[in-house]
């Protein structure tokens, strides 16, 4: 009679290939983790840039419209986010159309992992 082989346990062939596949799988959530978190330090980045440019033409409507400089402007800003500085450039023009209204055009520009980044914001103010 023959003996009945009884397979306990995994080989070293199994278990080199259980290891290879579980390493592969963390390597491919640690890269995904890494995307997750560049896109959301973008995402604030661009919703700071958002609040900046838009508070600085809020700033500039509540003066009144007499008081509002026609032109062209050129102004500087920055953030903190996650512990380092970002600088943003706010470049706004100023036309008056006609007497009794102004049209406000301000883009704010920043750089993230070297590309350029704008947001342009723009409204009327009337008499």
């Amino acid at each position: 009679m023959a003996r009945a082989r009884l397979n306990k346990g995994f080989t070293l062939i199994e278990l080199l290939v259980s290891i290879v596949i579980i390493t592969i799988s963390i390597i491919g959530l640690m890269n995904l983790s890494i995307v997750i978190t560049r896109n959301n330090l973008r995402n604030e980045i661009r919703n700071k840039a958002i609040e900046i440019v838009t508070n600085y033409v809020d700033n500039m409507t509540s003066q009144g419209f007499d008081n509002i400089a026609t032109g062209y402007f050129t102004d500087n800003a920055s953030a903190t986010i996650r512990n380092f500085t970002l600088p943003y450039t706010i470049t706004d023009n100023v036309t008056n159309p006609t007497t009794n209204e102004k049209d406000i055009s301000a883009t704010i520009d920043w750089q993230y992992r070297s590309k350029n980044y704008s947001y342009n914001v723009q409204t009327v103010v009337t008499k």
